[in-house]
């Protein structure tokens, strides 16, 4: 594995944490569609509450896999998550290494 400059896994920080927040208004947008359902008179709110705490559930088990107890070894591929995902763009890589910049663009190409 790679490892990265101290300044690299701090701008790698940065970006997990802006990253996040675009994940939590994510969710956040696909839970208003969820109640909207119940809101519209398409399920019953046992139905919606199920749903929602399902999808709930699940997006902080995502969370928990991409961002919980991150290694500095793990950087590079998390930030391939997360820009395959469309929450960063190459732009916001563009302060890594050559090397890690093509680790990351490497690990995109795997799903």
């Amino acid at each position: 594995m790679q490892e990265l400059a101290k300044k690299e896994k701090k701008i790698a920080r940065e970006i997990f944490s802006v990253s996040i927040e675009k994940e939590f208004d994510e969710a956040l947008k696909n839970s208003e569609i969820i109640i909207a359902k119940w809101k519209d008179g398409n399920a019953t709110g046992r139905e919606i509450f199920h749903e929602t705490r399902t999808y709930l559930n699940n997006f902080l088990k995502h969370l928990e896999r991409r961002y919980d107890n991150l290694c500095s070894s793990d950087y590079l591929l998390t930030l391939a998550g997360i820009l395959k995902d469309g929450l960063i763009t190459e732009e916001e890589i563009k302060d890594f290494s050559d090397e890690a910049k093509e680790t990351v663009r490497r690990y995109c190409r795997y799903d």
